[in-house]
């Protein structure tokens, strides 16, 4: 089993004192497909609380940044997320940081192809479960 140490959390600027704060964060120390999506939401979840009745729009105040940190030897870092994540993520106006470290990737191949050192694929899900990529963006380009 590969060592992995992730985490996500939600960050900000407290608009009254200026001070950097943390607003929600989760970690996990393993890895399966849907595992950094899980956590967004919890992340996502613990975020609205702490904005009690204005939710997570609330947040714009607070110029968030919602920061994903991975470590780990032995995976493909990559995640996918529902469209319902990605509006939450949207609805407070936060910016994505996704910092992965991995120190050797797989034999196998990756069950996407990849292009460069970062590829970003958008997808929407037809019939059948079956998915058409709308746009591909690979870095360096």
């Amino acid at each position: 089993m590969e060592d992995v140490k992730l985490y996500v959390e939600r960050v900000g600027v407290d608009p009254a004192s200026g001070a950097d704060i943390r607003i929600a964060r989760r970690e996990s120390t393993s890895w399966h497909k849907d595992i950094v999506a899980e956590l967004i939401n919890q992340v996502l979840d613990e975020s609205e609380a702490f904005m009690g009745a204005q939710g997570l729009e609330g947040l714009h105040v607070y110029d968030v940044m919602l920061g994903i940190g991975l470590t780990s030897s032995g995976i493909w870092p990559g995640f996918s997320l529902e469209p319902d994540t990605i509006s939450r993520i949207s609805a407070c106006g936060a910016s994505l940081d996704f910092d992965p470290y991995i120190d050797v990737v797989p034999a196998h191949t990756c069950d996407i192809k990849t292009l460069d050192d970062f590829t970003v694929i958008f997808s929407a899900q037809g019939f059948h479960q079956q998915r058409s990529v709308i746009a591909t963006r690979a870095w360096p380009s």
